[in-house]
């Protein structure tokens, strides 16, 4: 991991979500068998789904390809594995696997949880 990729997550995240909650306090659970689908619980771990939502329709715009419906609800599929969400963002970053959402550097992981978010608003 480099110098600027713990510096980047926290602004990333500390922007995103109103300045008070971090991702990292987003993502205190770790991984467990039989754990819900990501998709059932998504919503009570942000403080703010509004912004979470306004978010994941940016990231949704700015990178349709990547973060196209069907792809992403088989993201939410997945089980709610949020110490495994964090190591991946991680992973992401130091990959250069990124999207540029209005300033802000995401991980696509990350990118991909608040588009979720947006799809679900949706319903």
């Amino acid at each position: 991991m480099t110098a600027k990729t713990p510096r980047r997550r926290l602004l990333a995240a500390a922007a995103l979500l109103g300045g008070s909650t971090t991702l990292a306090a987003l993502l205190r659970g770790r991984g467990r068998k039989g754990l819900p689908h990501l998709s059932g619980e998504i919503d009570g771990r942000f403080r703010f789904p509004a912004g979470a939502q306004a978010v994941g329709r940016l990231c949704l715009k700015v990178a349709p390809t990547l973060l196209d419906e069907p792809s992403v609800r088989a993201f939410g599929d997945q089980p709610a594995d949020w110490g495994g969400l964090s190591r991946r963002m991680g992973e992401d970053l130091d990959a250069g696997r990124t999207i540029a959402v209005r300033g802000w550097t995401l991980s696509l992981t990350e990118a991909r949880i608040y588009a979720l978010m947006a799809l679900l608003a949706r319903r």
